[in-house]
């Protein structure tokens, strides 16, 4: 039996060895993400977790004679082209899922599915490495800000609310990234499932455990947000700032984990060294022993990613944005009724630091002034996106309160733009966006990532597009509108967009694609 272990552990050592050599870019670019980003550090203790518990079932194991699976082949080749997805689509987290998902792969085809059951929790709880789940931050935003603002319904407080900036007597709070507690709920879910399977057999009780590690962590930080703004506003904001804020941080944070533990402690129904889970039942038969069947296992194991590595068009890497492209200024006819203003910081002006050319300029129209900013990229990709940190259609300081769909007519086409509302201290601010790739409309990260890919797939081009209208917002909205609309059904910026700089009136409308 020790010699079916030694050998299976040399099988799963050299396949590991492999599979980390040729997707050595996505390792390191996870564990960079999980280092720099505080929300994900609890994946760089996964690793550490899942070794524990697997040292800890060692007796356990021991008794056990380990062999080879041909579905851990199936696996890994699905991880492979799981993996192959993600490098098409630039999308990193499908690779992310693709290295463990593979690494569970190896453990079955090394040391059979006999093995990998009594493994089963250790093993899963290594995707908790895999960094994602940071679109939860708006949605936790906006709830935090409910709630915050039905705590101050409760307790009488005189307040106004814009989106996320609520306003008390002393100034103006934001309820920010930081404060959408997506840290606190990550670790609050890492904790939770290691207690989940530590302290209870009762899958009830398992559930319920679950269940208050996402509730407790949400309820607490928008207890702590509330605290946080009162702290400022009786201290006429001297209070609750900077390293007093992170401190206030950290102990919520330290008490929402000290509770949980401790109810689930309370309330434990097995011993901590009753550890074993067994939700695969008996799959002896799916194992087989040493012979020729475990070479080819262990080839095919090892061919998949290394195959998927060479064939695959772009790698995943992290190029930095590249030296932003020089803004020029928009020229129009003199017959329009649109009049260029000379460029001044009257409207914020956006900054799309990917792109290959710019053009931006100031223009009144019916007594409203307003921003016409126009982006164009080329050959969309890796490093070279719209939707990228640095790119933005108004500067940081100005905060998202308002956000609609605006469907355009001009004179050629029906044009869809998203409209927004900012807010930067008591100014406003409105902006209508618009981002396409050839003739596709793309409103987030991930529509532009399936479009270019399938670009890519097609060998087609992937040039993309970024119109951006903005104006100062003095309680003139509809006729601010009204020239937004006169602007793009009067106009046509296919000539800037392709490098030229005019601006052509009368031309049939300002159209995606």
């Amino acid at each position: 039996m020790e010699s079916n272990w030694r050998r299976s552990g040399y099988i799963f050592a050299a396949g590991l060895i492999i599979l980390l050599v040729v997707w050595f870019q996505t390792l390191s670019h996870m564990i960079s993400i999980l280092w720099d980003v505080e929300a994900f550090a609890h994946g760089l203790l996964a690793p550490v977790v899942s070794i524990s518990l697997i040292w800890s079932r060692r007796t356990l194991l021991a008794e056990l004679s380990p062999g080879s699976s041909w579905i851990g082949v199936l696996i890994v080749t699905g991880a492979s082209l799981l993996w192959l997805s993600g490098t098409l689509l630039d999308f990193a987290l499908f690779q992310h899922i693709a290295l463990v998902t593979a690494v569970q792969g190896l453990v079955i085809g090394s040391f059979g599915i006999s093995v990998y059951r009594h493994l089963l929790f250790p093993m899963l709880f290594l995707y908790f490495s895999v960094p994602f789940g940071y679109e939860l931050v708006t949605p936790l935003q906006h709830l935090t800000a409910s709630l915050v603002i039905g705590f101050l319904d409760i307790i009488g407080a005189e307040y106004s609310a814009q989106g996320m900036l609520i306003t008390l007597p002393s100034g103006i709070y934001e309820v920010a990234e930081a404060c959408a507690g997506v840290k606190f709920l990550f670790t609050s879910i890492f904790t939770g499932v290691l207690l989940a399977n530590l302290l209870y057999d009762s899958w009830k009780k398992r559930l319920a455990v679950l269940a208050g590690s996402i509730v407790l962590p949400i309820a607490a930080n928008a207890v702590r947000v509330l605290l946080i703004f009162l702290i400022a506003e009786l201290s006429d904001q001297r209070l609750a700032k900077g390293f007093d804020h992170l401190v206030y941080g950290w102990v919520f944070l330290s008490i929402v984990l000290f509770t949980l533990i401790s109810v689930a402690y309370r309330y434990a129904d097995k011993p901590l060294a009753d550890q074993n889970i067994d939700l695969l039942g008996d799959a002896a038969a799916m194992t087989s022993g040493a012979g020729h069947s475990t070479v080819a296992i262990v080839l095919l194991m090892i061919a998949a990613p290394t195959a998927v590595s060479t064939i695959a068009p772009q790698r995943l890497h992290m190029d930095t944005l590249k030296t932003p492209a020089v803004v020029q200024p928009l020229n129009i006819s003199d017959a329009s009724s649109f009049r260029i203003l000379p460029d001044t910081d009257l409207v914020a002006r956006p900054s799309y630091l990917s792109a290959k050319s710019q053009w931006s300029s100031l223009m009144r129209h019916n007594g409203v002034v307003f921003r016409v900013h126009l982006a164009s990229f080329e050959s969309l990709g890796s490093g070279q996106r719209i939707f990228q940190p640095g790119n933005s259609f108004a500067p940081e300081e100005w905060k998202q309160v308002g956000l609609k769909k605006m469907c355009v007519t001009a004179r050629n086409c029906n044009s869809l733009f998203t409209e927004i509302i900012l807010r930067r201290g008591d100014s406003e601010m409105l902006a209508w966006t618009q981002y396409s790739i050839e003739k596709s409309l793309v409103f987030n990260s991930v529509d532009e990532k399936l479009v270019t890919a399938w670009a890519r797939l097609r060998q087609a081009p992937s040039n993309g597009k970024v119109i951006v209208l903005s104006a100062p917002l003095a309680g003139n909205l509809e006729q601010i509108r009204a020239s937004f609309r006169e602007f793009l059904s009067t106009t046509d910026a296919v000539h800037d967009l392709n490098g030229v700089g005019d601006v052509n009136v009368g031309n049939g409308g300002l159209c995606a694609g």
